[in-house]
């Protein structure tokens, strides 16, 4: 993979490189942060949001944070 400098908007400036219509962006560790983030965020696009929540939440998924809008589009976290 070929990674390329990248800025959205007015966030950081990043690296990202696209295989097969997957993204994949590398982050800095913000100038507050001494230690970097552990976690993993995937991203998919699917075809009707709110039909896809209320099977998650039927399956005893939890909405860690409410849809929203963002530069992705709309955003929902499990």
């Amino acid at each position: 993979m070929v990674f390329e400098n990248h800025r959205h908007g007015t966030g950081p400036l990043h690296y990202t490189a696209t295989l097969d219509n997957i993204v994949f962006e590398i982050y800095p560790l913000p100038k507050d942060k001494e230690k970097s983030d552990d976690t993993l965020r995937l991203g998919f696009t699917v075809d009707n949001l709110n039909d896809l929540i209320l099977k998650l939440k039927s399956a005893g998924g939890k909405i860690i944070k409410d849809p929203h809008h963002d530069r992705m589009g709309i955003c929902c976290n499990y």
